[in-house]
C-alpha cells in the first residue's frame, strides 16, 4: 500500500504577466495565483487576479488577451507616460500608460499610438495627431494663410 502524506500543503502556480517598452523598461506587473488545498472535505481551488484601471477606462486582467481568441489587446500611449504637467512646479504624474488598442490611433505625422486623451484632429484634414505635432501643423496652417494666396482657376 502507498504511503499517503497527511500534510495539506497547497498546490499553487504563479503567473506574472510583465509589460515592457522597446527600450525593455518595465511599464506594469499583473500577478495572478491559483491554489489548490486538500482538506477533509475535498480539493478547494482559490483563484486570485489583479485587475487595472486602462488610462481608456476598461478594467484589464492578463487573461482577456490570452487564448486563441482574445477579448481585449492593450498598447501603451507614450503621452500617458511621460506626462509633464501644465505648470512647471506641479509634479508630474507617470501611470502605465495601457489603453484598449481599438481606442488607440496613430498619430499621421510621427506614428506613434496615442490614446483618446492625448489625440487631436484637425479641422482641415480630419487627421489625428499627437499635442506636439498638432500644435506644428497648426502653426504651418497660419503662416501659410498669412504668406500664400489661394487662386481659383
Amino acid at each position: 500500500m502507498a504511503k499517503q502524506s497527511t500534510s495539506k500543503r497547497p498546490v499553487s502556480t504563479h503567473v506574472e504577466t510583465r509589460f515592457l517598452d522597446e527600450s525593455g523598461e518595465e511599464i506594469y506587473t499583473a500577478n495572478y495565483r491559483e491554489e489548490m488545498t486538500v482538506t477533509a472535505d475535498g480539493v478547494t481551488s482559490t483563484k486570485r487576479g489583479e485587475n487595472t484601471m486602462l488610462v481608456s477606462g476598461e478594467a484589464y486582467n492578463p487573461g482577456l488577451s490570452s487564448g486563441p481568441k482574445p477579448v481585449l489587446m492593450v498598447g501603451t500611449c507614450d503621452f500617458c507616460r511621460n506626462e509633464r504637467p501644465l505648470f512647471p512646479w506641479l509634479r508630474a504624474r507617470k501611470t502605465h500608460g495601457l489603453c484598449n488598442i481599438r481606442k488607440l490611433k496613430l498619430c499621421s505625422d510621427c506614428g506613434q499610438p496615442i490614446c483618446p486623451r492625448h489625440r487631436r484632429r484637425s479641422r482641415y484634414d480630419r487627421q489625428w495627431r499627437c499635442p506636439q505635432c498638432h500644435k506644428k501643423h497648426k502653426w504651418l496652417l497660419r503662416l501659410k494663410n498669412v504668406f500664400c494666396e489661394r487662386v481659383d482657376e
